[in-house]
């Protein structure tokens, strides 16, 4: 099969819903603000992965949904810690913005007081995320039945 993978006709692939925790929606903001905040480990890392900002700029979800690219958006779940120094809180706020304008579907759980990544850690803040997380899950599989 020369690494060829071959999918049954009847199998459905699509994305049914998004849990997204603190999310670069929009690499070429992030990339700027990292400039700007003097994250020098961060602009690297953009330019190490997206080679140009031309690139980064093409990658932008808001910039998908404005331009109308995107033919199918799901339902998102998007946990923004609200002291993050690595993916500022504006930039999320513009992808539900954008998200909105295309009628699409975002819940938004915010936690102010919690730093980036703040999940990978146990904390009664994780705790809560965990079980937005769940009740979300449990929200989209009774949906699509």
């Amino acid at each position: 099969m020369n690494g060829e993978q071959i999918v049954p006709k009847d199998v459905d692939a699509s994305v049914q819903y998004v849990i997204a925790l603190w999310p670069v929606s929009d690499p070429f903001y992030r990339y700027n603000y990292a400039k700007k905040t003097g994250r020098e480990k961060l602009v690297g890392a953009h330019i190490g992965y997206f080679g140009d900002e031309a690139k980064m700029k093409d990658a932008s979800i808001p910039r998908i949904l404005n331009d109308g690219e995107a033919e199918n958006v799901p339902p998102i779940l998007i946990v923004q810690p609200g002291n993050d120094k690595n993916v500022p809180v504006e930039m999320t706020k513009n992808l539900i913005a954008a998200n909105e304008s295309q009628n699409g579907y975002i819940e938004y759980s915010f936690y102010a007081q919690q730093n980036h990544a703040f999940g990978h850690f146990p904390s009664a803040e994780t705790d809560d995320c965990i079980n937005c997380m769940r009740n979300y899950i449990r929200r989209q599989l009774q949906r699509n039945i």
